[in-house]
């Protein structure tokens, strides 16, 4: 694939996943800092390519296992492993909940790993030369990891991406993340997640 092809798909991609993200923030009355919108412009259009930010050798292994790895690199190594881990769990959280528990994965998991990377990348923000302008993205989305993985869902079920039509595995997704979006669809469907005694899977 020459170059002049690469960028036109490039500009495709980043053009469809702007508008989808900006119509997903307006639908959930989400506001954020422009470089957060940007940021996941460009994270949802790279995983969208066929160069991935995980290679099969990482994903093969346990996110835990590759944090630590990161925690025992100070240098750009360990920068770039972490963010490698924050983006892939925020995309994974998002986009494929349903594969999550076909694995028997609790979601909460990767929203935990999630949150840690991304507030390890706001704490360190300064030590490299682009990251002191993502300060405030990388606190955003430590912050508010359950609320983007909401964004990141809504995208994926407009695309249609998932799978969930259950009640069960909704409700099971609301338990492990306790994401007000989750309770507010239950809620439209006449269920108070609150008040529901439901037999679950969870692991």
């Amino acid at each position: 694939m020459d170059d002049a092809v690469r960028v036109i798909e490039a500009s495709g991609l980043e053009d469809y996943f702007r508008q989808e993200i900006q119509s997903v923030f307006q639908h959930q009355g989400i506001r954020v800092h422009p470089n957060t919108e940007y940021y996941l412009v460009r994270l949802l259009s790279d995983f969208g390519r066929s160069e991935q930010l995980y290679n099969n050798e990482q994903e093969d292994q346990a996110l835990a296992i590759l944090y630590l790895q990161s925690l025992q690199d100070n240098g750009l190594g360990g920068l770039k492993l972490i963010k490698q881990i924050a983006d892939f769990a925020l995309y994974i959280s998002g986009f494929f909940q349903d594969s999550l528990q076909r694995q028997n994965i609790d979601l909460s998991y990767y929203v935990a790993m999630g949150g840690s990377a991304y507030r390890r990348l706001h704490s360190r923000a300064r030590d490299t030369s682009h990251g002191e302008s993502f300060a405030e993205t990388f606190r955003e989305l430590s912050q508010g990891f359950v609320r983007f993985v909401d964004v990141l869902a809504e995208l994926s079920e407009r695309s249609k991406m998932s799978t969930d039509v259950g009640l069960l595995r909704l409700y099971e997704k609301w338990l492990s993340t306790k994401s007000e979006r989750l309770k507010a669809k239950l809620q439209s469907l006449g269920i108070d997640p609150l008040h529901l005694d439901l037999p679950t899977t969870r692991h």
